[in-house]
């Protein structure tokens, strides 16, 4: 896949968001789009496991912690090899 260079949107003013730059990549690349969504889905699962880490500290052990890592690589290996 060859990079685009970053094209700002038509009248778009001020700097590039987040989201207008995940949307210029969806209509440049619409067969990574399932992928980008489900990849920011695991990203969002990994926030919400630092999270209840953090709030739990001791609750949560070294094992629970590995299984969630473990099963969220396997979620981005599967992603990756589609």
């Amino acid at each position: 896949i060859g990079m685009k260079k970053y094209q700002p949107f038509f009248g778009h003013i001020g700097q590039p968001t987040r989201g207008s730059i995940k949307n210029q990549l969806k209509e440049l690349y619409p067969h990574i789009t399932r992928r980008m969504d489900v990849l920011e889905d695991i990203g969002k699962e990994i926030e919400g496991m630092v999270e209840t880490i953090n709030t739990q500290g001791d609750g949560i052990g070294f094992e629970e912690v590995n299984t969630l890592v473990g099963d969220l690589c396997q979620k981005v290996e599967n992603e990756v090899d589609a």
